[in-house]
């Protein structure tokens, strides 16, 4: 039951920017980081000199979000910033490298997935194999090791899972599959679901990126029926696709591994 309070005083300073490094950092992940702060620490914008922003360029995907079937596509996605490039994601989860400074494109991968409900990508993950692994102050949480060629594609790479049920890494430098990635790039997140029709079971969130495991959800239809999908969480291999663990709170088991089938 909701009980009014009176209101609560606020600072009477305004709060220091949480970051000592005005002006760098990448936007790597759906929240800017791994921990979510949605932080851009630029003093340069802020209340004083927001009303002076104005538009430089513009892209147009060319990926429209209509649903004249009815699938509810939508543009919803947060873009990442890595660097100079900016990488984007389209409805239909087609992802697009641009130049930050002039909007030029300078890849696109073609995913085009497709679903009855739901159609729409809301971001993507990011690894980088060359760069150290997070330190953490727990022994159980350390990222697990993996195994890369520096010299071989995709030592950067994207992810993007679809609500038609694919996990697919992109290399972040060409735009190509990373083929040594699940099958050809692409993990089949049906796999292990039983029967889990579209569009009963789908994927809407954005993967994240933790350590060197890439993590991704599920949404569930509501009141179809007693016996749908599990809403399983699964964590995969960042390098391989392999499947690390899953977690399904209503299973017996609750990190019982999905067998085909």
């Amino acid at each position: 039951m909701f009980i009014p309070h009176a209101p609560v005083a606020g600072p009477t300073q305004e709060a220091p920017l949480a970051s000592t490094k005005d002006g760098t950092g990448d936007w790597s992940a759906y929240g800017r980081t791994a921990t979510g702060t949605r932080l851009a620490p630029f003093s340069e914008i802020n209340r004083n000199t927001i009303s002076r922003l104005h538009q430089v360029w513009t892209i147009h995907t060319g990926d429209i979000p209509i649903s004249p079937g009815g699938n509810g596509a939508e543009d919803q996605e947060t873009p990442l910033q890595i660097g100079n490039t900016l990488f984007l994601c389209t409805p239909h989860n087609n992802v697009i490298a641009v130049d930050a400074d002039s909007g030029g494109k300078r890849w696109e991968a073609h995913v085009n997935s497709q679903s009855k409900i739901w159609q729409r990508c809301r971001g993507l993950g990011y690894f980088d194999a060359s760069a150290p692994l997070p330190v953490t102050t727990n022994a159980l949480s350390a990222p697990e090791p993996i195994s890369h060629d520096p010299t071989a594609p995709c030592d950067k790479r994207l992810f993007t899972n679809t609500p038609d049920g694919r996990l697919i890494a992109i290399d972040a430098q060409t735009g190509e599959y990373c083929q040594e990635f699940g099958t050809n790039g692409t993990v089949n997140l049906l796999e292990g679901l039983g029967n889990a029709p579209d569009p009963q079971y789908q994927v809407t969130s954005p993967p994240t990126v933790a350590g060197t495991t890439v993590i991704v959800g599920g949404r569930i239809a509501d009141n179809v029926k007693t016996d749908m999908p599990g809403g399983v969480i699964r964590g995969y291999d960042v390098i391989t696709g392999a499947l690390r663990w899953a977690f399904d709170a209503r299973n017996p088991d609750p990190n019982h591994k999905l067998t085909e089938g």
